[in-house]
């Protein structure tokens, strides 16, 4: 099973990053009931045959504006 999700952020904080707090692995562990700790939660995750991947690979900076830029749209397209 995949789950897909936006594109990464530009902080270290992602998903499969055991070193830094991330929400969406917590809460996703959460709704699929893995109560490990979070390198042995990625473990159970991956064994449990499930994935997590980007929409795009294209990073938005949505600090300065709040939507995608068209550019970005145009450029990332094709992915």
């Amino acid at each position: 099973m995949f789950f897909i999700d936006e594109s990464p952020l530009v902080e270290k904080t992602f998903f499969y990053n055991p070193l830094a707090e991330d929400n969406l692995r917590r809460n996703l562990f959460n709704i699929l009931g893995i109560r490990e700790r979070v390198y042995e939660g990625l473990c159970k995750f991956r064994s449990m045959g499930l994935f997590l991947t980007n929409a795009i690979k294209c990073r938005v900076s949505r600090k300065v504006v709040r939507t995608i830029p068209r550019a970005v749209i145009s450029n990332c397209l094709k992915f």
